[in-house]
């Protein structure tokens, strides 16, 4: 497996500004470039709350994008991709590492309509947001959360 220096992860993070369904708490998605060994088999990936040290896997086949679930809110998880062959070898390294919380869950977003050229506060509830999102200072497991932020609408 020669190529496997070249396995870059790159870190699919979507913050949630208005939902138009609610995303599952606890996941986090990445997606990596292939690895164009003819003995490919697949890829396992590699998490954990400590940079360099993964204390879980998950087996994804071969594909090159995955969903990481069961993760815990408010908890930055570190990934790292390995690839591995017919004969179950694993390349020796990991690929780079990438960080990040998992995805906000929003529970409502409003308001629903808004006239044109008046002031518009909108209001998120939810959980999992990070610190410094508008209006937020702190990160909420257990207790629903609100940011509001305003603007006019054109």
């Amino acid at each position: 497996m020669r190529h496997l220096a070249r396995l870059a992860v790159a870190f699919a993070t979507s913050l949630l500004a208005v939902a138009a369904s609610q995303t599952l708490a606890g996941t986090a998605s990445i997606a990596w470039d292939p690895v164009t060994d003819s003995d490919l088999a697949g890829y396992r990936v590699y998490y954990g709350t400590s940079p360099g040290t993964y204390t879980q896997s998950v087996d994804v086949g071969n594909v090159t994008a995955a969903t990481i679930s069961g993760l815990t809110d408010c908890t930055t998880y570190y990934f790292g991709v390995k690839a591995y062959d017919a004969a179950a070898n694993e390349s020796a390294n990991y690929s780079n590492e990438i960080s990040g919380w998992p995805r906000p869950v929003v529970t409502l977003a409003g308001p629903t309509a808004a006239e044109q050229g008046r002031a518009l506060a909108i209001t998120i509830t939810g959980s999992n947001f990070q610190p410094g999102a508008k209006s937020w200072t702190a990160c909420r497991r257990s207790s629903l959360s609100t940011i509001r932020t305003e603007s006019t609408i054109r």
